[in-house]
């Protein structure tokens, strides 16, 4: 196995943002030589393709790779006794606008026992920051981004804020949510907030084919329970069966876990309820 830790470094991660939040598979730069790779460890650390600085360069300037302003180490709870990346790291980036809507002002110095160092991004706003921890620490907070969220559209449907405001918060939480019954929450309030006539082409176009095993009739039972529940005040939990396969949640590479681009899930069988 190839001894990484010591002589690599986090450049920046594969892809773009182009949502508020999300993550990403790291780019990270060999400082012997310059090269650079995506990290994927799904094959082993000794399968990793390197590529050339010049063609580093120009993946990012076609924008499909984005680099950091300055490098990070390698986190060491990716890593092993033999120093080689053992644990997947990953990227995860946000900016201000969704952490001040989901109550968490400050950007986390560490995370489920791992420290976050943070970092602007190149050719792109400093509001948003970056860091690289285990693929574990970046779902756990990304979700704990999304809770934020959740209880602020409640609290703000409660006080009879506008639509478009809500649907923008329950487009955040949908940036955030890696954990199913989250996105399922999300999806909820993203189609209480819309007016009636657009219910439907949501649900068909996105909602439905993430949640393939809920119909439309069911859907809308789900939907009014959580609105009655809501408008009393009590606060709001969908519960799904033991039986639920293990929520799995977008690809690692970068994703557009929003409405407006989510792909198509693999079905789960979803018999939701909801309960105060």
């Amino acid at each position: 196995m190839n001894s990484l830790n010591s002589e690599v470094e986090i450049v920046g991660f594969n892809g773009r943002p182009l949502v508020e939040c999300g993550r990403a598979l790291p780019v990270a730069r060999r400082k012997s030589d310059g090269k650079h790779c995506v990290v994927d460890l799904q094959n082993g650390a000794d399968s990793l393709h390197w590529h050339a600085e010049a063609e580093a360069i120009h993946f990012a300037s076609e924008e499909r790779w984005t680099l950091f302003r300055s490098p990070l180490n390698i986190p060491k709870s990716c890593g092993s006794e033999t120093q080689s990346i053992a644990v997947q790291p990953l990227v995860v980036y946000t900016n201000q606008s969704l952490l001040d809507n989901a109550d968490r002002q400050f950007l986390p110095e560490s995370w489920e026992g791992e420290y976050l160092i943070w970092r602007r991004l190149t050719n792109q706003p400093d509001d948003v920051r970056a860091t690289c921890a285990t693929s574990n620490a970046v779902a756990k907070l990304m979700n704990h981004w999304a809770d934020g969220l959740l209880k602020r559209f409640d609290a703000m449907l409660r006080l009879g804020r506008d639509h478009e405001y809500l649907l923008r918060i329950a487009d955040f939480a949908l940036c955030a949510a890696n954990d199913r019954s989250k996105r399922w929450e999300a999806f909820l309030r993203y189609s209480i907030a819309q007016t009636p006539d657009k219910v439907q082409r949501t649900f068909e176009t996105m909602i439905g084919r993430e949640f393939s095993s809920v119909t439309w009739e069911a859907f809308m039972e789900y939907r009014g329970k959580l609105t009655d529940v809501l408008n009393t005040g009590l606060v709001a939990h969908v519960v799904e069966p033991s039986s639920v396969i293990p929520s799995t949640s977008s690809s690692i590479a970068t994703a557009l876990p929003k409405v407006r681009g989510i792909a198509a899930a693999t079905p789960i069988p979803t018999e939701q309820l909801i309960k105060q």
